[in-house]
């Protein structure tokens, strides 16, 4: 009895190891199909077939995106700029920055991403942006500009406003910039307007060494209150990558801000000419030629202490790539 039953345990264990061996080869045989089926489609079809059922990093996206840009099929997208003002409030964002780090080209791009025009502390007179004039209290705005180190939203015009929600910032969009060339482009705007450039005679003044010794214990204020004082979510948004790679840097602002159905917006902006804020300089303009050696030992020392503070220490690449 005891013979018969041991037999049947291993039989059942025979057929039940076949069935077994039999699902692995079968399982083995559907993973060499879908390779062979991504080695042929190629693997950017793949995920652009998928679409939003598939999730892809910034850096899958933008080189998706740049393929589709350079293609025959780049000028299939509607790009109708359709920018109003918030019908619900929302938290106010911090759009900080030391002045001449790109503020208003930033303001710009995110107004297309959002479809919200960006406000301001300041009137900003001088430039077409009309959110740049409303109280930021109505709750039209939510996106702010600031060039200070400070978590209070205010405006001219609040003062004559008799409604008054939260005065301060739930989050910050802090743009970092080389301060040698954020120097420059602030003392070309003081000088010769929102794009335009100081005369060279200019740069040799006494005007300019007081501005530059001024300036790098500003911008040192700057980046500490936004990145470690203010202790609210803050997304560093560092100018020289939005520059060559703005694509990916567009993307992560559009996670940050939570904006909905954002790609479509990023191929449109990638489509367009938004370099009507930025100023192209001549060669007299190069670091090397506007900074004596007095300027830059001071700058650089200053970069080298932030660079080695650990509050700060996921900046410490970019900040010595600044050193000159």
């Amino acid at each position: 009895m005891k013979s018969l039953v041991k037999g049947k345990i291993r039989r059942f264990g025979d057929i039940t190891n076949t069935y077994l061996l039999r699902l692995m080869w079968l399982l083995c045989a559907v993973c060499v199909f879908l390779l062979f089926v991504l080695y042929k489609q190629g693997i950017d079809k793949f995920v652009l077939r998928l679409g939003h059922h598939v999730k892809t990093t910034n850096q899958d996206y933008c080189e998706i995106n740049d393929k589709m840009m350079t293609s025959n099929t780049t000028k299939q997208f509607e790009c109708n700029r359709n920018i109003g003002y918030l019908k619900t409030t929302r938290p106010f964002v911090a759009l900080a920055s030391f002045p001449g780090s790109g503020n208003t080209w930033t303001r710009e791009l995110l107004e297309d991403l959002t479809g919200i025009y960006t406000g301001s502390i300041y009137p900003d007179i001088l430039i077409n942006m009309p959110g740049s004039h409303r109280c930021p209290w109505l709750g039209e705005v939510y996106i702010i500009k600031t060039h200070r180190a400070r978590n209070y939203v205010s405006h001219p015009k609040c003062r004559r406003s008799k409604m008054k929600t939260s005065t301060s910032f739930d989050s910050a969009i802090f743009i970092l910039r080389n301060p040698y060339d954020a120097f420059v482009s602030e003392f070309n705007r003081i000088e010769g307007g929102k794009v335009g450039l100081a005369r060279p005679e200019q740069f040799n003044s006494k005007a300019w060494e007081i501005y530059v010794k001024n300036g790098i214990q500003r911008w040192r204020k700057m980046l500490l209150y936004w990145t470690v004082v203010f202790n609210k979510p803050c997304h560093v948004l560092v100018y020289e990558r939005m520059s060559h790679s703005l694509c990916e840097e567009l993307t992560k602002l559009a996670e940050f801000l939570q904006v909905e159905d954002f790609t479509q917006k990023i191929n449109c902006l990638l489509s367009e000419d938004k370099n009507k804020y930025r100023r192209k300089k001549p060669d007299r303009l190069s670091k090397e030629k506007l900074f004596n050696e007095n300027m830059r030992s001071r700058i650089n020392k200053m970069i080298k202490m932030l660079s080695q503070n650990n509050k700060i220490a996921f900046l410490q690449q970019i900040l010595q790539d600044y050193i000159l």
